[in-house]
């Protein structure tokens, strides 16, 4: 169990020179090769700040796998997709919603069809994170 203010999920030690820590994402299978923010401690808790739930609140089991997707796990993947902060809860709506037994992600996810996920922002919470529409 993490001490408090300390991460929960696994720490990796990775090199300071970006181009390595870019190879060494790439090589453990965390970016296809496109460029990632080093999800660093500090960033995932601004992240995590960036909404009112705790860092260990569990929104749900993530299909395929099953894995647990806490609040701290997402905030991990959108820091190194270059979300901001304000964007996050926006982040946490849309999986709550792709988490819904009607929207079948295991579906989605284990089909061979090519399909995926097309999230569409609109409304007062788009003004209010000014997210780029134009």
């Amino acid at each position: 169990m993490a001490q408090p203010g300390q991460p929960s999920a696994d720490t990796l030690y990775l090199p300071d020179d970006i181009g390595e820590l870019f190879t060494r994402l790439y090589e453990d299978g965390m970016t296809d090769g496109l460029p990632v923010i080093p999800p660093t401690a500090e960033r995932v808790a601004a992240m995590v700040a960036g909404c009112r739930l705790p860092a260990a609140h569990v929104i749900g089991e993530m299909p395929p796998r099953g894995a647990i997707a806490s609040v701290e796990k997402l905030a991990l993947n959108a820091v190194m997709a270059g979300c901001l902060p304000d964007y996050f809860p926006v982040v946490i709506a849309a999986v709550e919603a792709m988490l819904q037994p009607q929207f079948n992600l295991l579906g989605i996810q284990t089909t061979t069809n090519p399909v995926a996920p097309f999230v569409l922002i609109n409304g007062p919470v788009r003004k209010l994170i000014d997210l780029n529409c134009g």
